[in-house]
């Protein structure tokens, strides 16, 4: 069964909070969905996942985007089809037999003493920069620049940055209205 999401245009017909809803909706799928992985051989991984709780998360093993909005999807694994203006995605029945999804939970870091928050009304490059702070520019680890960029929403008008400590290889965690991303960091020597 293939579902079709579109961001809502105004309309005298349907209700500002169903509106408002859908669009969460709308945006939430898309965001997660760049988190999936296209690598094959972790197949699982390769689906967008719904929890059982109606979380809506991803992740390809260095990133992590988990949304929490309102929805009826059933749980289970969902292939996306299509991104973008239009959603498209796939409930996959045998995917049942695949193994389970990690347990996404897990790798959420704590929320950190070394809290910053920011406001991406300035240049999103201080996010790059706040994390290439704590990880060391060349240092050996670095904190790809693309998932960090990912990890924040279009549709956000504010998130907050945590930092789990000043260790060098730290994930990056941040928390918006959307959901949470997780950014791990990845050494390079």
């Amino acid at each position: 069964m293939i579902g079709e999401l579109t961001k809502p245009k105004k309309n005298a017909a349907m209700k500002t909070e169903e509106r408002e809803r859908r669009g969460r909706l709308f945006h939430a799928v898309n965001w997660v969905a760049k988190a999936t992985s296209t690598d094959e051989t972790r197949r699982v991984l390769t689906f967008l996942f719904i929890a059982e709780n109606k979380d809506i998360v991803a992740t390809d093993g260095q990133r992590l985007h988990l949304a929490r909005v309102d929805h009826s999807f059933e749980p289970g694994f969902y292939r996306v089809l299509k991104t973008g203006p239009t959603v498209w995605i796939d409930r996959q029945e045998d995917a049942i037999g695949i193994v389970p999804y990690p347990d996404y939970t897990k790798v959420i870091p704590e929320m950190s003493p070394d809290t910053h928050a920011i406001s991406p009304t300035g240049n999103q490059s201080y996010l790059f920069n706040l994390c290439v702070g704590v990880h060391g520019a060349g240092g050996g680890v670095v904190v790809n620049s693309d998932y960090l960029s990912d990890a924040v929403p279009n549709a956000a008008r504010k998130y907050v940055v945590h930092i789990s400590g000043t260790d060098a290889v730290s994930a990056v965690r941040i928390d918006h209205a959307l959901g949470t991303a997780v950014v791990m960091p990845m050494r390079t020597n």
